[in-house]
């Protein structure tokens, strides 16, 4: 039973959760199931609740109460989605934090993953610890990585999704990061690249409008296609 495989997790990551809430991180994956015995299970923590996904087959519904039951310890709302049902009703968005710094999460949305990658965070702890300067964050996503540079620097995000973009200024706005030190660019990535080397944008993004930007060097360049 999947109840009793989440019960064996969580005392494994005992360690890792407080060396976790020491550098104050509350969003970290609790189970992973096709290296824990149960594939197509994932649970997560995401600040002030735990998400669990199912990637196969659904859960039954004793699976679902024993699932509930082993995460009764830590006193959070349980929310699940089943991926294969493609967009849900949107959830109301809500916070977790990360390295000391807030941002946005949303459970369901018409996107699939609930607006931060939990596994880039090796990336965004080095940027943490050792970028100075300016930071261009390519295929943005929510701008976690920029949010990060911007506390010690200055970030350009890039992404082809407005609405992803707005969630990065939401998160930049939570951390009280001044607008000068944190932009937004929604247009592709390779227009802007070529821009920003001084090269002509050429091939299918020379056919259609494009923003224009002014040649320029950065710092850090994080590059997450």
């Amino acid at each position: 039973m999947p109840g009793d495989l989440l019960q064996a997790a969580l005392e494994r990551r005992r360690p890792l959760l407080e060396a976790l809430e020491n550098e104050g991180t509350d969003c970290y994956r609790l189970f992973h199931g096709i290296a824990e015995g149960f594939p197509g299970l994932t649970v997560d923590r995401y600040g002030e609740l735990l998400f669990v996904q199912t990637f196969r087959a659904p859960l039954s519904e004793e699976e679902r109460d024993a699932i509930e039951r082993a995460l009764r310890s830590l006193e959070l709302p349980v929310v699940f989605r089943h991926r294969p049902d493609g967009p849900a009703p949107l959830s109301n968005p809500t916070t977790c934090r990360e390295l000391g710094r807030r941002l946005t999460v949303r459970t369901h949305h018409p996107g699939l993953d609930p607006y931060l990658f939990l596994d880039l965070r090796v990336a965004r702890r080095w940027l943490a610890r050792h970028h100075q300067g300016s930071l261009l964050n390519l295929f943005a996503y929510t701008c976690a990585a920029g949010v990060v540079a911007a506390r010690s620097g200055s970030s350009l995000n890039v992404d082809f999704s407005q609405s992803h973009l707005e969630v990065g200024v939401r998160n930049a706005r939570l951390n009280e990061i001044d607008a000068d030190r944190f932009a937004i660019l929604c247009e592709d990535v390779l227009p802007v690249l070529r821009q920003l080397a001084g090269l002509p944008v050429r091939g299918r993004g020379a056919r259609r409008p494009y923003q224009r930007v002014e040649p320029r060097q950065f710092d850090t360049v994080f590059l997450d296609p």
